[in-house]
């Protein structure tokens, strides 16, 4: 059978990790890269979220940030569900790196990736 090639656009809060380490861990699927997204936490830490993730479980496809706010923003602030995902989106798990500025690099990526793999990419 041959492999489904994925990006996964993700907001890693607690709920995202479990869905990145299935497709991590399945036999049958080649993670091809990780965009992220604002969501559960800002775009600074969900970027570092799944930095952190891919690094402790031993992922290669590569991260990038992708946009911080949503695409109609008004400038009203988003309120980060930090009842479910904690502080630092992952449950408060202790992290050790430091969330930082993100250069949007996800939609570049996304675009270069699906030309290198025409009809491949899901």
């Amino acid at each position: 059978m041959t492999k489904q090639r994925i990006l996964f656009d993700t907001d890693p809060g607690v709920d995202d990790a479990l869905a990145l380490l299935y497709l991590h861990r399945h036999p049958n699927i080649e993670l091809l890269g990780i965009t992220t997204v604002f969501g559960n936490a800002s775009i600074s830490v969900t970027t570092r979220n799944a930095r952190f993730l891919a690094e402790a479980w031993g992922i290669k496809a590569p991260v990038h940030a992708g946009a911080p706010v949503p695409l109609n923003w008004s400038g009203a602030p988003h309120p980060y569900p930090v009842h479910v995902h904690g502080a630092n989106g992952l449950g408060d798990y202790p992290i050790a790196q430091e969330a930082r500025e993100e250069k949007d690099t996800a939609a570049r990526f996304i675009v270069d990736t699906v030309r290198q793999n025409p009809r491949q990419v899901r």
